[in-house]
């Protein structure tokens, strides 16, 4: 599993309070988690906090969270 994987796994499981073991690559953010439009602004802000703090910077636009159908996508 990369580290992008990874990392976006875990967010989304912190975020939404779920074990990680219950999301996957191909988990699909609506349909299957209930994420909604705070949600992905919530994840986005998760994201960029968590890769800040590794001393990486990206920055999700509006446009691209709302593009994004499942957790892979979101890691790519």
């Amino acid at each position: 599993m990369s580290a992008g994987l990874e990392l976006t796994l875990s967010s989304v499981a912190r975020l939404l309070e779920r074990s990680p073991n219950e999301i996957s690559a191909q988990t699909r953010l609506v349909e299957d988690l209930g994420v909604d439009s705070i949600g992905f602004i919530q994840l986005a802000d998760l994201l960029e906090l968590t890769l800040s703090e590794r001393g990486l910077n990206s920055t999700v636009s509006d446009g691209a969270l709302l593009s994004f159908v499942t957790v892979a996508d979101v890691a790519k």
